[in-house]
C-alpha cells in the first residue's frame, strides 16, 4: 500500500506528455524513473515466497516479467507507463530497456561515457595518492636532514614555536583527530575515538593550548616544573619518549594482535582498528628517530612525520589523504603569518620588558648572580629559569629584576611571581646566552624576551624582528 501510494505521488509530480519537445523530453524521463522504481519494487511487494501485485494480482515468484504487465488487472501507474512507453517484446523480459523510450538511447550512451570517464579518472586520483603517502613521509625526513646539515640556519628558522612545521604538525594532528572521533561516533567504535582524542590532545599540546596566541601566563606548577614553562602537560617529562611509546603501541603491538584470534575478538568488541601494515615501517622510522636523535630539534619534525602517518591511517579515502597533503602546506604558512601579528606592541609592556632585561644583564654581570657551574662552561642558550634549575644563575642573587619597576605594576602579587620564574610581561621565558670569545677569553650575556609575537625572531644578539634584549660583558 504505501508503495502504490507512493507511486501514485510520483506519477502527479510528473509533468505532462502532451506537450513537444523539452517539456516532452522532460516528460519521458521522468516517466522512465518511475518505471524503473516500479520494476525493482514489484517484485519484493511482500514479505513471503511469492509476491501479489500492487493491485491484488496473482502471485508472482522471481523478477517482473514482461508479461505481468500485459495481465491481470492493471494500477493507474501501470496504465501510465505503458500508455507512453509500451512495452518492447524485443528486449529481455523485466528489464528497463522495455519501457526505455528508443530515442533516448543516445541520451544513455552519453551517460554511460561520462560514468566511464569519472571512473577512469577516480581510479588514475587512486593511483597518485597511493605513492604519495610514502612520497610525502620520505620527503619530511630527507628535506629535515638535509637542511640540517646544509642550511642549519633556514633549519632553525623552520623549527621554532608558531613556525611553518610546527603549525602542519597541528593540522595534521587535527584532522586526524577529527576525522577519527566522526567515524568512531557513527560506528560506536571506543577505542578508535580514544585514538581520535589522542590526535587533539597532541594537536593541543602543541600550540601549548594557546598560551602564546592569547598571551597568558600559566599557573605557578607550569613555571616551575614544566621544562619550557608552557601550558602543557608533556613537556613535565620526556615528551620523546612518551610520543614513542604511543606510536609503538599503536603501529607495531596494535596490528600484531589483530593477527592473534582470541585478541582479535576481544579488540574487534572494544572497537579498535588496526593501522595499515605498509605504514609500519614508516613508523619504525619515526620511533628510531626519535631515539637516535641524529640533529637538534629532531622531536619537531618527527612529529610532523607522525602526524601524516596518522593521516594516511585514518579512515579517509587516498583521494582525501592527498588533498590534505596539498592543503597543508599554504595551511601552516597562513597560519605561521598570522599568529605573529595576533598582538599588537604594547608601550607598557615593551618598556617593562626592556627595564627587566637590563635589570636581569646587570645581576649577572655586575650582581655576581652567576654560580661556580657557569665558571667551568664555555657557554650556555638556555631559559633563564632552566639556567636557575641547572645551577648555573643564583635566584636569590636576581636582586636588580626583583626591584626593577614597570609601568602599571600592581600589589596583587601577579609580578612578583612572574619575576620569581623569569617571565616576560606576555607569559614567555626570559632567555640567557652566555658565549665565551676565543680571543680575549671575555664572555658576552645576552638576556633576551620574545616580545609580542611571542617567538624568537633571530639568533641572540640580532637585531631583527621585535626581540627586546640588553647584553653585557661578563669577565
Amino acid at each position: 500500500m504505501l508503495r502504490t501510494m507512493a507511486l501514485h505521488a510520483g506519477l502527479r509530480r510528473i509533468p505532462s506528455s502532451s506537450g513537444k519537445g523539452r517539456s516532452r523530453r522532460r516528460s519521458e524521463r521522468g516517466l522512465y524513473r518511475l518505471s524503473h522504481v516500479y520494476l525493482s519494487l514489484k517484485p519484493h511487494a511482500g514479505r513471503g515466497a511469492g509476491a501479489r501485485s500492487l493491485k491484488g494480482g496473482p502471485r508472482t515468484k522471481g523478477p517482473c516479467r514482461e508479461g505481468d504487465l500485459q495481465k491481470g488487472s492493471r494500477s493507474s501507474v501501470e496504465l501510465a507507463i505503458l500508455r507512453t512507453h509500451p512495452i518492447d517484446a524485443r528486449k529481455p523480459a523485466g528489464s528497463l530497456d522495455a519501457v526505455r523510450p528508443r530515442h533516448w538511447q543516445h541520451s544513455s550512451s552519453r551517460l554511460r561515457g561520462r560514468r566511464a570517464l569519472g571512473r577512469m579518472l577516480r581510479t588514475a586520483a587512486t593511483c597518485v595518492a597511493r605513492p604519495l603517502v610514502h612520497a610525502v613521509a620520505a620527503a619530511i625526513v630527507l628535506v629535515a636532514l638535509a637542511l640540517a646539515n646544509l642550511a642549519s640556519e633556514r633549519y632553525m628558522a623552520l623549527m621554532q614555536e608558531d613556525r611553518a612545521v610546527e603549525w602542519a604538525t597541528v593540522l595534521l594532528f587535527l584532522v586526524a583527530g577529527v576525522v577519527r572521533c566522526y567515524q568512531a561516533i557513527r560506528t560506536r567504535r571506543a577505542f578508535d575515538a580514544l585514538v581520535g582524542l589522542f590526535c587533539l590532545v597532541v594537536a593541543g599540546e602543541e600550540i601549548s593550548w594557546g598560551q602564546r596566541l592569547i598571551g597568558f601566563t600559566p599557573p605557578s606548577v607550569f613555571l616551575e616544573h614544566n621544562t619550557q614553562q608552557e601550558a602543557n602537560v608533556h613537556n613535565f617529562g620526556r615528551p620523546k619518549l612518551m610520543l614513542s611509546a604511543a606510536l609503538g603501541a599503536y603501529a607495531l603491538v596494535l596490528p600484531a594482535l589483530v593477527r592473534i584470534g582470541p585478541a582479535r575478538r576481544l579488540l574487534d568488541r572494544a572497537g579498535a582498528t588496526a593501522p595499515s601494515v605498509g605504514l609500519t615501517p614508516w613508523f619504525l622510522a619515526a620511533i628510531a628517530l626519535l631515539v637516535w636523535d641524529p640533529v637538534t630539534f629532531t622531536g619537531e619534525w618527527v612529529e610532523l612525520l607522525a602526524g601524516w602517518l596518522l593521516v594516511a591511517a585514518a579512515p579517509l579515502s587516498l583521494r582525501a589523504i592527498a588533498l590534505t597533503a596539498v592543503a597543508a602546506v599554504p595551511a601552516a604558512l597562513g597560519m605561521t603569518w598570522a599568529s605573529g601579528r595576533l598582538q599588537a606592541a604594547d608601550s607598557t609592556h615593551l618598556a617593562c620588558a626592556a627595564a627587566e632585561t637590563r635589570a636581569l644583564v646587570d645581576d649577572i654581570v655586575r650582581g655576581q648572580a652567576v654560580a661556580a657551574d657557569l665558571n667551568g662552561m664555555g657557554s650556555i642558550h638556555q631559559r633563564a629559569w632552566v639556567a636557575v634549575t641547572s645551577g648555573f644563575i643564583d635566584d636569590r642573587l636576581l636582586l636588580r629584576l626583583r626591584a626593577a619597576s614597570c609601568p602599571g605594576d600592581n600589589a596583587d602579587g601577579f609580578v612578583v611571581a612572574r619575576r620569581r620564574y623569569v617571565i616576560d610581561p606576555w607569559g614567555t621565558a626570559y632567555w640567557v646566552s652566555v658565549a665565551r670569545s676565543e680571543e680575549s677569553g671575555a664572555r658576552r650575556v645576552i638576556v633576551y624576551s620574545f616580545g609580542p609575537n611571542r617567538r624568537r625572531d633571530g639568533r641572540p644578539g640580532a637585531t631583527t624582528g621585535d626581540d627586546i634584549q640588553a647584553e653585557g660583558i661578563l669577565r
